[in-house]
């Protein structure tokens, strides 16, 4: 009987531990984060900017990613990892977006839009290009996104 009470209380100590650490692991992400980036001026554009790596959109069938639970996907048992990025366009341009070198979409002036990222770290970078070869760009910067479920980046002059 002694050692099935010990048993009985080792399993129940076990148990214990893993729920408080999973739930202050959970505890620890956010809602919500913001972080405001102001625009620089570029040089006139001499060839490929270094931070963009598809400048397009171009969608491969055999490899199109999984729907977040937002979108009818399927829900996670543990933490959610994706993230949902707005873009809050604070200014009077048309900017182009980029996570990670690829294009993510345009957020037209003093307007906002959101994508889905899955993953704990995102490089964003916004681009708007002007007459006479210049562009105002904003980034690249590399934020943690692990820590909240939506994560705010801010756009002004």
């Amino acid at each position: 009987m002694k050692a099935a009470s010990i048993i009985l209380f080792s399993f129940l100590v076990i148990f214990l531990s893993v729920n408080s650490t999973v739930l202050a692991q959970e505890k620890e992400r956010t809602e919500e984060e913001t972080v405001e980036t102001k625009a620089k001026v570029s040089e006139k554009s001499r060839g490929a900017d270094e931070n963009i790596i598809q400048e397009n959109f171009v969608n491969d069938e055999e490899n199109l990613p999984d729907a977040p639970a937002e979108k009818g996907g399927e829900k996670s048992r543990g933490a959610n990892f994706y993230t949902k990025v707005i873009v809050n366009n604070w200014t009077g341009y048309y900017i182009n977006i980029y996570a990670d070198g690829y294009l993510k979409g345009s957020v037209a002036p003093w307007s906002d839009g959101h994508f889905w990222e899955y993953g704990s770290k995102v490089k964003l970078y916004g681009k708007a290009p002007l007459k006479g070869g210049k562009y105002k760009f904003w980034g690249p910067q590399v934020h943690n996104i692990s820590n909240s479920s939506t994560f705010n980046w801010k756009l002004t002059y």
